[in-house]
């Protein structure tokens, strides 16, 4: 980015990667892969880059150190809570197909069902062990 006159990759970059989610969604496209962390030796600053970016609705993170995979890839895995938000969810519009549903007192409508859907189908698919998972080296794995 120097050639830019950006220097630096912190808040000066925000619009940009607002634009990127927003036009990318807008398209149909999946969420976008936000750039690299530079922190390779400091996870605390990797985990607050990784919230960072799954709150802008990017879909994962580059990685520039094997030490970084682990990090990014549970940053954006699903936590227990919202898996079990979502398992409710998916459960109450099962049970009532023709009706409103509300769940934890908020009324869920079509884009929140497909969110709910989709946490509980990456946990599920996160849950699946890959035959090729088990011949890489510990630490190596990617899934981003």
């Amino acid at each position: 980015m120097a050639d830019s006159g950006i220097q630096g990759d912190g808040p000066e970059l925000d619009a940009v990667r607002t634009h990127l989610v927003l036009h990318s969604r807008h398209a149909g496209l999946l969420p976008p892969i936000d750039g690299v962390s530079l922190a390779t030796d400091d996870a605390v600053r990797l985990e607050d880059e990784v919230r960072r970016s799954k709150r802008w609705g990017m879909g994962a993170k580059l990685c520039i150190h094997p030490k970084q995979v682990e990090v990014v890839n549970q940053g954006f895995a699903p936590s227990e809570a919202e898996v079990t938000w979502a398992r409710r969810v998916v459960q109450a519009l099962a049970d009532a197909p023709l009706g409103a549903v509300a769940v934890d007192g908020k009324l869920v409508d079509k884009p929140i069902a497909k969110l709910a859907q989709a946490i509980v189908d990456e946990a599920q698919a996160a849950a699946v062990p890959r035959p090729q998972d088990a011949a890489r080296p510990t630490g190596l794995t990617t899934g981003i």
